[in-house]
């Protein structure tokens, strides 16, 4: 029963969050469509719900900082065919 009030929480926060970013580039004029991962119907691994979700939005590439060296599998996004920068 608790871990689902917390799930309800965090669904909360993630949704005023997302309509705060929303707003913020409505009011910045910035016309960038914007998805939301949980829109997707996505399985897998964390890695394979990445390569999931590139290979529906027919993504030739994965644009990624540096902090996420330690952790991305980008020979496994490669192996897709997607470039990663």
């Amino acid at each position: 029963m608790r871990r689902w009030r917390v799930d309800i929480l965090d669904m909360q926060r993630h949704e005023t969050s997302s309509k705060l970013i929303r707003r913020i580039c409505q009011y910045l004029n910035i016309s960038t469509l914007m998805l939301l991962s949980s829109e997707w119907s996505l399985s897998g691994s964390k890695i394979d719900r990445l390569i999931d979700l590139l290979q529906k939005l027919n993504a030739t590439a994965y644009l990624s900082g540096p902090s996420a060296d330690a952790y991305l599998n980008k020979r496994a996004i490669r192996r897709h065919g997607i470039q990663v920068l």
